[in-house]
């Protein structure tokens, strides 16, 4: 978290994945870090666009998983992390394996 808090003080913060880490921090709404990871995918082309959703709501799934966790809120931790392994295998997101060893 300290290394978190840290990065999130940088300009580079707004790019992906840091809406992901500055939902963990608290500082954004499960919500908007939702849209801004559906938006950048939107920017991308559309062949790319689905593997880039998939990228980032998987990141997401699992981010949202921890935190939780974190909260001591198991169940709630485990329906994220479902979410997350139930996205199809994204072959190199270590998150989709963890995700799964949890569900």
């Amino acid at each position: 978290m300290k290394y978190l808090k840290k990065l999130s003080t940088r300009s580079r913060i707004q790019y992906w994945p840091g809406p992901a880490a500055l939902f963990l921090l608290g500082a954004l709404t499960f919500g908007d870090a939702m849209k801004n990871a559906t938006d950048v995918a939107q920017t991308k082309r559309p062949v790319d666009q689905e593997g880039w959703k998939r990228l980032h709501l998987t990141a997401l799934y699992f981010v949202a998983g921890t935190e939780r966790r974190m909260a001591s809120d198991e169940n709630g931790a485990r329906m994220f992390f479902a979410e997350c392994a139930s996205l199809t295998n994204p072959l190199v997101e270590y998150e989709w394996y963890l995700a799964r060893g949890e569900a």
